[in-house]
């Protein structure tokens, strides 16, 4: 045994350099790895246009990083190393996820969001279309640690060995350290929270991520998200007394000079698919994009001062607005989160008015959880993909043109009066579906996003102009009230080519804000009673108080967010955000450096000091307030039973 002792190949030990150097070494790829996951969300936020609040960010960020990193290297080897690997990796496709999200949408990603994010791969060459060359350096470090894993064990353990064993002697220094660092980032995020959100000063995802970094703002988002299924489960008398006294307090509307005129007739609501306002009336090259809707426009109530106020429920959040007259949830879609909700929206009392009232469009039926929700809105039936011929397939389902001319069929076998809802869809991003003609010549637009949108919204203003003509035609079309509007964005500031198409200056923000947020609103009378343009502000959450008017229905127990455009003139539009606008004053509540937000005189085109906006500010965080407390809590049953109990005790006893 001695013997074999002596005969036996000392073990290898490190040279005294690097024994001096390997601590220096591990320390630094640590500092490398940390500060890299700080740095990404930097990055992640400047990929996406959004404003960096050093200040709070910073620390907020590092406390955070201090808890969670060391613990990766407590004993480091090849398992450690994946382990890092497959973090950054997680937080890599998180942090890109926002920044697609917000090319898309303007908004960030949320735990609601992820209920739907399976719809991905009906719009798959729409994301496609949001990738950028420079995205590329928020994935350059993945493949350079994967390398570093592969590297031989002794390697490894030569290199972070030292680490390892710094760690372990100073845990207890650390975790103070990492406990301090922890209650340092909670006073800032409690700080930024109190000052902002619990004070209704909302500043949205975008204002939170950039003053509290992308990682805690889905941390802060995850437990809003728990906090607001909680609530559903909590007391709702003073929730319901609440959004009572802010009804009772509304100045009751008058009846405006058209009420009552369409008593009785049927209702065709058409959502566009993606459209602005920007469209109507543009030429290019002598081109009308949209003639049939132009046309359509000189014979309707043409309201030209219509805003867009969907979130992140896009197409379903317009569908709520429109038909239930309330406001989008600051995170996920209420289609989704809320959809066993007992809503009480314009079916259901177009319902007890003796109308039949069904859903249309030519998709699969569970696309935005519809053939769930529809029986909680009101309709009786929902003709889906399910009820069509898919003769022609575009994109994201059939056809515009096949949709609308198969739904005539369908509308003449209704029982009238009936309520119609339909919903297109070719003219859905990225807006170069195969099968969409391109007839426009746009000259050296052409190979442009705003090219491809322009062709597919001209395709779609031509399938309504073949719709149009067959109502007429069918003897349809006098006999109903047709309201026509966009549901949301389609292009913007960031769209190849959308400068160039309407000569606006990239500085210009009161014009963009225009340009991007409006959409069209059309609504014709039989007969086109009543044609012209109207000026005044409006939202799609007022379509439905204002076509109960035109039918001669009060709105008066209806919980509607809204306002009668053609009886209460003068309003305000909120959007889901905090952002808002009146006749007067933009607000933008974007979470930008300086304050809570920015402020527009729109009759000067001037920026304003953001004290002239706190009014509208306050009244639409109000408003978007109340809303959310009828939606989250589900409030309608018990303000309906309230309702009836009141009225029962003001009937004299006989």
């Amino acid at each position: 045994m001695l013997q074999a002792a002596i005969q036996r190949p000392p073990a290898e030990r490190p040279s005294l350099r690097w024994q001096a150097l390997a601590p220096w070494v591990s320390g630094l790829l640590y500092l490398a790895f940390f500060g890299l996951m700080v740095y990404k969300q930097w990055l992640a936020l400047d990929l996406a246009g959004l404003k960096v609040v050093r200040r709070t960010m910073v620390p907020a960020t590092v406390g955070t990083m201090l808890v969670l990193l060391p613990w990766l290297f407590v004993r480091p080897g090849r398992r450690q190393l994946i382990r890092a690997l497959v973090s950054d990796l997680v937080l890599t496709l998180i942090f890109y996820a926002d920044v697609l999200y917000f090319r898309q949408f303007g908004d960030l990603t949320s735990v609601a969001t992820l209920r739907y994010a399976g719809q991905l791969t009906d719009v798959t060459s729409s994301v496609t279309a949001l990738l950028r060359r420079q995205d590329l350096l928020l994935w350059l470090d993945l493949p350079l640690l994967a390398l570093v894993a592969l590297l031989p064990p002794k390697w490894i353990r030569k290199s972070l060995g030292p680490l390892g064993n710094l760690i372990r002697t100073l845990r207890l220094p650390l975790s103070a350290a990492a406990l301090a660092a922890l209650a340092g980032a909670g006073l800032v995020v409690h700080t930024t929270v109190t000052d902002h959100v619990l004070q209704e000063k909302w500043i949205g995802h975008t204002g939170l991520a950039s003053r509290l970094g992308l990682l805690n703002y889905h941390v802060f988002d995850l437990g809003a998200y728990g906090s607001r299924m909680v609530a559903r489960i909590m007391p709702n008398e003073a929730s319901v007394q609440e959004v009572q006294e802010w009804f009772s307090a509304r100045p009751a509307p008058g009846k405006s000079p058209l009420f009552g005129v369409a008593k009785g007739k049927n209702v065709i609501v058409l959502q566009l698919e993606s459209f602005q306002a920007l469209v109507l009336n543009l030429t290019v090259n002598g081109q009308e994009i949209t003639p049939n809707l132009n046309r359509l426009a000189r014979e309707s109530l043409h309201f030209t001062e219509a805003y867009y106020q969907t979130g992140q429920g896009v197409t379903s959040d317009a569908d709520l607005l429109t038909n239930c007259s309330l406001y989008p949830t600051r995170t996920g879609a209420v289609y989704y989160d809320y959809a066993d909700n007992d809503f009480r929206c314009m079916p259901e009392v177009l319902r007890e008015h003796g109308y039949t009232a069904v859903a249309m469009q030519g998709i699969r039926p569970d696309f935005w959880n519809l053939s769930a929700v529809y029986p909680h809105v009101g309709f009786q039936r929902y003709f889906s993909a399910l009820d069509y011929q898919m003769t022609e397939l575009i994109g994201m389902g059939l056809s515009d043109d096949a949709f609308l001319q198969q739904s005539v069929e369908k509308l003449k076998s209704l029982p009238e009066p009936y309520y119609a809802f339909l919903v297109t869809l070719t003219s859905h991003g990225p807006f170069n579906f195969e099968g969409i003609p391109r007839i426009l010549d746009l000259g050296p637009l052409e190979g442009t996003q705003m090219a491809d949108y322009l062709h597919a919204v001209h395709y779609t203003d031509r399938a309504v102009g073949r719709f149009l003509d067959r109502l007429r035609e069918e003897g349809i079309l006098d006999n109903a009230v047709l309201v026509v509007y966009g549901d949301h964005i389609g292009v913007s500031r960031y769209t190849p080519g959308f400068l160039d198409v309407l000569g606006l200056e990239a500085g210009d923000e009161l014009a963009l804000q225009y340009a991007e947020r409006r959409i069209p609103l059309l609504i014709r009378l039989p007969g086109g009673i009543g044609a012209g343009q109207h000026s005044q502000v409006a939202g799609q959450v007022d379509i439905a108080p204002t076509l109960a008017g035109l039918l001669g229905i009060s709105t008066a127990d209806t919980y509607f967010m809204g306002r009668d455009l053609l009886a209460c003139p003068e309003g305000m539009v909120a959007f889901y955000n905090g952002s808002a606008l009146d006749e007067r004053y933009l607000f933008l509540g974007d979470g930008g450096e300086g304050g809570t937000g920015r402020c527009w005189d729109r009759q000067s085109g001037e920026p304003r000091d953001l004290s002239a906006c706190q009014s509208l500010a306050a009244k639409a965080a109000r408003s978007l307030h109340i809303s959310r407390l009828i939606v989250e809590r589900n409030l309608i049953p018990d303000l309906e039973a309230n309702r009836l109990a009141r009225a029962q005790s003001d009937v004299p006893n006989p």
